[in-house]
């Protein structure tokens, strides 16, 4: 390229060809140059040629600027920024090919919308583009890109309904690109000194670009503002008569409220619009990411208040799962929206009832004895967006409670400590509950792509502040910030760590940040427990497995949601059995001691009536484990629990709940084992202490009632029945929460019934029982135990043929896929109902050849009377051997 082109040189004319491009008509000019429709006849494609115009030709300044776009935007690949193809030169007029968007500019939609008096545009409308064009400055902000002359006539409205940007013309590299701030303060310049009507650069420019000073990425967040106001309301923000004066106002003035020109703007746009147009850099958003994510916030909240679907008479697709990287970080329909407020109280409690002792130094142990157990309280969020970075701080507190866990503590499970988060109790109150003896607390905050955390470590009878600390870092540093509290925290209760202690505390949780945040996202998600938030977590899962093989939780998450997904009927069949058993036996390659996928696979082998292998598992946790730790001993009692051997699994439940005294998980076995181990009285106490603490749970429930029948109070069974079924029996029972666990209650109350006279009743629930089946099995056809339990309700109905049909289909699939003792059990119960003894006795023994212990229990909870009947009798004889044999090879010792 020559610096001083032939100035006669003219624009192309239509049908001319340059390069392998032929001039269609021009589209416009305007700024720096002059654009043309042109045809790539190489690529059989429309495209847009930008000329300089003839004003700026012999304007060496002016060329280099135009170059520098090109280089600029081709750096960028974006859906929602034009896309720019190649450089080239005609005669000496240098030209950029780009991308051709068919539709209009938002200064010409903006044009034809109306003004103040008739809003620009619906609101939904305006946040969706808003939006649309955050996330394109998100993407140049994040290459280094500074657009620098964002305005509605460099915005186009596709003719799909989305935005591209354009015209990064002042575009600067934050660094490095020679002669790029001279060359946008000498437009600044002469932009100012022109009077009469506004020129939009300087209408949409931030107060530093008036003033010449040097600009960042916050310079165009301030433009993006007066975009986002104009979009809202039709008015510029601060417009004036002439440029000096619209200047003025960018440097000096506050723009109306929103509701100034129109009534319908919601309330949480205003002080996103304060922030966006901020006169200083410093109190502005400081990343265009942090403003796309609270429009899209605001525009969760309309969708939430528009009429519900069925209120909607136009029907609606099903809504599409989509992958991680296009699903809104807010996640809002899964979110526990818990108040910044509610939130604190627990930290706010706590540190009140701490006095002003200190230890040695800066959290030395001092004189005191050393001090192992603590309790890891949640992380109080103090972030902008605490909805969003909620899974965040909780998964930086699991890790801590893990790493601790590593260096020998007595560390009270996540679970326990999390029920904490809004108690407005003292530390001392707490940490009794607890049976701790420190608690470490603090706060968290995500700042951008930094977090800032402050911990306090105090041991609970003293007060004593053990050790504080506060740690800045970039998210990147994560590993390494989890690993310098857990330390602090360890050395000040431990006084000394061994080299295997410091060696467990220096390994990162996975080789990737990102894997990592995919699966604490993902972990987060499943705990909302219904259909769509597993699917999403599922999708998360896979993603951090993709990106980090070797992320043991990962697969244990992955496990978890097939196992949901099998357990609650939502698609995939007995398949998802296998796969969920090949994520945990992944997990248990990578790490061993985890103790949660060896749990998972014990569920996994319950389905499968795998007795043996569900002990096996919890021997091995006991050779792995510690002795005194929760999560070995959870998983010891969880085996023989599912296995049947409840006497066994009592003591070791005890035992959990002195150490830990909040345990959810521990009183639901010992409910369970209680009722299994014939000490009724025993399951009714703890079952009322379980739903005391932590809530209604139909498994409680149903293993109350029965123990209140064993007692001959039928008065609290029917108490018990009652509430267990209330929901199901509702005509409008949300389908994706009916679980097996759900169903099978509907057949134990109406065995109940049945047993107290009352055939009517237990009729009515044994017939919604196959409703809700039949529905199940519409999306989940080959679920095993669901069509087991569809046969027997159709037997325990005295609907042979029925009965017969969905038996005889049932059996071939759980023999092709080995499943399920207890529902084969159950299918012996209904035999016996219709009268079927023999066929009764022969399906219990198929199940006792196989080694399957549970099938007994379940038989009995249906028709305990059948036990005396002929046949049965050595039935349980050889079921009391078998049990007498596991104990033996399995038991406490072995």
């Amino acid at each position: 390229m020559t610096d001083r082109p032939d100035s006669s040189s003219p624009l192309p004319a239509a049908g001319q060809r340059i390069s392998q491009y032929e001039i269609r008509e021009p589209l416009g000019a305007g700024g720096m140059g002059v654009v043309f429709l042109a045809q790539d006849r190489t690529l059989d494609r429309p495209v847009a040629l930008k000329f300089l115009s003839d004003e700026l030709q012999e304007d060496a300044t002016a060329r280099r600027r135009f170059v520098r776009e090109a280089k600029a935007a081709a750096a960028l690949d974006h859906p929602y920024i034009c896309k720019i193809y190649e450089t080239g030169e005609a005669d000496g007029r240098p030209f950029i090919a780009m991308e051709y968007v068919r539709g209009e500019t938002l200064a010409a939609r903006l044009a034809r919308s109306g003004g103040a008096r008739a809003p620009s545009l619906p609101i939904d409308e305006a946040l969706q583009i808003a939006t649309e064009v955050a996330e394109a400055l998100e993407t140049a902000h994040g290459e280094g890109l500074v657009h620098r002359d964002l305005k509605p006539s460099n915005i186009m409205l596709t003719s799909g309904s989305h935005v591209k940007v354009l015209d990064f013309g002042l575009a600067k590299p934050v660094e490095g690109v020679e002669g790029a701030d001279a060359d946008a303060d000498a437009a600044t310049a002469s932009a100012l000194t022109e009077a009469g009507t506004i020129r939009g650069t300087v209408a949409y420019m931030s107060p530093e670009q008036v003033r010449g000073q040097t600009v960042d990425a916050r310079s165009d967040i301030f433009s993006f503002g007066v975009v986002l106001y104009e979009l809202l309301t039709g008015v510029h923000p601060f417009a004036k008569e002439t440029t000096l004066e619209t200047a003025a106002a960018i440097l000096s003035q506050s723009p109306a409220p929103l509701t100034h020109h129109r009534q319908d703007a919601p309330d949480l746009l205003e002080p996103i619009l304060g922030k966006l147009l901020a006169k200083a850099p410093a109190d502005r958003y400081q990343l265009a990411h942090d403003v796309r994510k609270d429009l899209t916030q605001v525009g969760d909240v309309i969708d939430r208040a528009q009429p519900a679907p069925e209120d909607i008479a136009i029907a609606s697709p099903p809504s599409t799962i989509h992958p991680p990287a296009a699903v809104s970080p807010l996640r809002a329909w899964t979110r526990r929206r818990r108040s910044v407020i509610a939130a604190a109280s627990l930290t706010v409690a706590l540190l009140a009832a701490v006095g002003v002792w200190w230890g040695t130094g800066s959290g030395g142990p001092g004189s005191r004895a050393e001090i192992s157990s603590v309790a890891v309280f949640p992380l109080r969020n103090l972030s902008q967006e605490p909805i969003e970075s909620d899974y965040l701080a909780e998964g930086i507190t699991k890790a801590v409670v893990s790493r601790l866990h590593q260096t020998g503590l007595r560390v009270t499970p996540w679970e326990t400590a999390q029920r904490f988060r809004d108690t407005n109790q003292s530390v001392e109150q707490v940490a009794r509950e607890l049976n701790v003896e420190a608690a470490l607390l603090g706060t968290f905050q995500l700042v951008g792509d930094r977090i800032l955390i402050s911990f306090s470590l105090v041991e609970a009878d003293s007060g004593l502040l053990l050790w504080v600390n506060e740690f800045e870092e970039p998210y990147t540093n994560l590993f390494d910030v989890q690993r310098r509290i857990a330390r602090g925290a360890a050395a000040s209760l431990t006084r000394e760590l061994t080299g295997e202690q410091e060696a467990a505390l220096a390994t990162p949780e996975s080789t990737s940040v990102e894997a990592y945040d995919a699966y604490l996202q993902g972990a987060d998600l499943l705990l909302a427990g219904d259909q769509e938030s597993t699917d999403v977590a599922f999708q998360y899962f896979a993603r951090a497995i993709e990106l980090d093989p070797e992320l043991a939780e990962a697969h244990v998450g992955l496990g978890a949601v097939y196992n949901e997904r099998y357990t609650n009927g939502w698609g995939g069949g007995a398949d998802n059995l296998e796969l969920a058993a090949a994520s945990y036996d992944a997990a248990l390659w990578l790490d061993p001691g985890s103790m949660r996928a060896r749990q998972g696979l014990m569920s996994v082998y319950f389905w499968l009536g795998r007795t043996e292998a569900i002990l096996l598992q919890g021997q091995e946790a006991g050779r792995l484990g510690r002795p005194n730790d929760v999560e070995t001993l959870l998983a010891r009692a969880y085996a023989f629990a599912l296995s049947g051997l409840h006497a066994l699994a009592i003591p070791i439940q005890r035992r959990v709940i002195a150490i830990d005294p909040r345990n959810d998980f521990a009183y639901w076995m010992l409910t369970w084992s209680s009722m299994g181990a014939d000490q009724f009285e025993e399951a009714i106490e703890i079952g009322n202490t379980s739903l005391t603490l932590f809530g209604d749970n139909d498994n409680v429930r149903e293993w109350m009632a029965r123990a209140a029948v064993r007692l001959g109070d039928d008065g609290l069974a029917r108490e018990h029945y009652q509430g267990l079924t209330q929901a199901l029996m509702a005509p409008s029972t949300d389908l994706g929460r009916v679980t097996w666990a759900g169903v099978t209650g509907l057949s134990y109350a109406g065995a109940f019934y049945d047993r107290s006279g009352e055939r009517d009743r237990a009729e009515a629930l044994w017939q919604r029982g196959v409703e809700l089946v039949r529905l199940k099995l519409e999306t989940d056809p080959e679920n095993v135990s669901m069509r087991l339990v569809l046969a027997s309700f159709h037997g325990f109905l005295g609907e042979r043929e029925a009965f017969q049909t969905a038996e005889a289909r049932a059996l071939a699939m759980a023999r092709e896929f080995d499943v399920n003792a207890l529902e084969i059990a159950r299918l012996a119960a209904a035999h016996v109902s219709l009268g079927n003894t023999d066929r009764a006795v022969e399906l219990m023994r198929e199940g006792l050849t196989q080694g399957r212990l549970r099938g007994l229990g379940m038989f009995e909870r249906l028709i305990p009377e059948a036990l005396d009947a002929p046949g049965f009798a050595q039935i349980r004889e050889e079921y009391a051997a078998l049990r007498q044999r596991l104990r033996e090879r399995y038991g406490p010792g072995t």
